[in-house]
């Protein structure tokens, strides 16, 4: 069992708001780590990991188990199974995660964007994905639907950071899904990556309309709940002009989709 590998670029079209209102209403002080949409052995609904002595772990649920009553259900179950003291083959996985919070800020997210709650996934070493130093990457094989979005957050950075970058992620999934022409095109060609710009030119990357819309987004958020002033991205004055001019023209919360 314990040669199970994590899929995270090609999951199940899931809606995890419900599974994420579900847990964060029932979990009465720690919050487990769910994923859904896993290849398992065939006859196995789900299996749970964990990686230290805390209470919390990492269910993984079986891509057959859709129906949200039917996950609601392999939770229970696995609340009570015993969890293997080893992580995942080919993703590290910060297997006890707290996920209370942020589970209550992505269904809240979710639900001002008027959009399917995307999965989130704690990861350990964000190097290992190809993401080194990053605080969170979503992930979606070229989709558009946010129901096959996965979004990893890096357990290594605050607290402050992984929300920031949450919402930062869950605002380029409602791109995908809602304005995919006006911010990356129909093949992606308005848009490159991070690790396409050199790293005397990484300014052009933070300066792309799905990238200053995408952390805009985030900061508005985290000042409107949290209080949270933009701290300004460092060496970029560019950047920090466009952004705070992005966000005093960005509506209320309750508009923005």
């Amino acid at each position: 069992m314990n040669q199970i590998t994590l899929n995270i670029t090609n999951v199940s079209a899931v809606d995890m708001t419900s599974v994420y209102t579900y847990l964060i209403h029932t979990d009465n002080e720690y919050t487990n780590q769910i994923v859904v949409g896993q290849s398992l052995p065939e006859g196995v609904d789900f299996v749970c990991f964990k990686s230290s002595e805390r209470a919390g772990k990492t269910i993984v649920i079986d891509k057959d188990v859709k129906a949200l009553q039917d996950i609601v259900d392999v939770i229970q179950t696995a609340k009570n199974t015993d969890a293997y003291d080893v992580a995942m083959h080919g993703c590290p996985i910060a297997c006890d995660a707290d996920m209370t919070e942020l589970y209550t800020l992505a269904t809240f997210v979710a639900n001002t964007l008027r959009i399917a709650c995307p999965q989130i996934l704690m990861i350990s070493d964000m190097g290992m994905v190809g993401a080194a130093g990053m605080a969170g990457l979503a992930l979606n094989a070229g989709g558009t639907d946010c129901r096959t979005t996965m979004i990893l957050l890096n357990s290594q950075v605050s607290f402050t950071e992984q929300c920031k970058s949450l919402i930062h992620e869950m605002r380029h999934a409602w791109q995908h899904e809602k304005h995919q022409i006006r911010f990356y095109g129909k093949d992606n060609e308005k848009y490159r990556y991070w690790t396409d710009y050199p790293e005397d030119k990484k300014q052009a990357y933070y300066l792309q309309k799905a990238e200053i819309d995408a952390e805009a987004f985030a900061w508005r958020v985290m000042k409107d709940t949290f209080g949270a002033d933009y701290t300004g991205t460092k060496h970029y004055d560019e950047v920090n002009r466009k952004l705070k001019l992005e966000m005093l023209q960005m509506p209320r919360l309750d508009l923005l989709a």
